[in-house]
């Protein structure tokens, strides 16, 4: 058996900290490193009930509490779910549960929660797909600059399938 056949290649990460309050008022803060692999976002899939290939941009664009929260839960066990779900890929094995995610999540964090989790997907796509996304991107904020529309036009996914 080859040594090229075993490795795995390693993931692009985004550093996220979610800031928590407790009902007591105190505070405090967890550091993560964000990211998806293949088996994440088959459990995204499987929880969401849609394709995180062809139909991604209408999980990121549509936020519910179900979508964040397993956003979030997928981006977390591509990193963090311990060596039993790295062997294995199945989120039964995994150290982190999607309850104790959703524990901590509430309506003042899921903006940042659900940037974080766009930056991570959109850090796995290929390096062409991301320059082509910041040059929209820029175009449109240059666009909203030079006096144009007040918010920025929405740019084709590079994810959605053509039409």
């Amino acid at each position: 058996m080859s040594e090229a056949r075993n490795r795995v290649k390693t993931l692009a990460t985004v550093p996220f900290i979610l800031e928590v309050e407790d009902a007591d008022g105190s505070k405090f803060r967890q550091s993560y490193l964000l990211a998806y692999d293949f088996n994440s976002l088959a459990i995204v899939e499987k929880h969401l009930g849609v394709s995180m290939i062809t139909d991604a941009g209408s999980v990121f664009e549509n936020p519910t509490v179900k979508n964040i929260s397993i956003l979030f839960y997928g981006a977390l066990l591509a990193v963090q779910g311990g060596p039993a779900y790295q062997e294995s890929g199945d989120e039964k094995d995994a150290v982190i549960k999607l309850n104790d995610v959703r524990r901590n999540l509430s309506p003042i964090v899921v903006r940042d929660v659900l940037a974080a989790c766009s930056r991570a997907y959109i850090s796995q796509l290929p390096a062409d797909t991301r320059k082509k996304m910041d040059e929209e991107r820029t175009r449109a904020e240059a666009f909203v600059a030079a006096g144009g529309l007040q918010e920025a036009p929405l740019v084709e996914s590079p994810i959605a399938p053509k039409q």
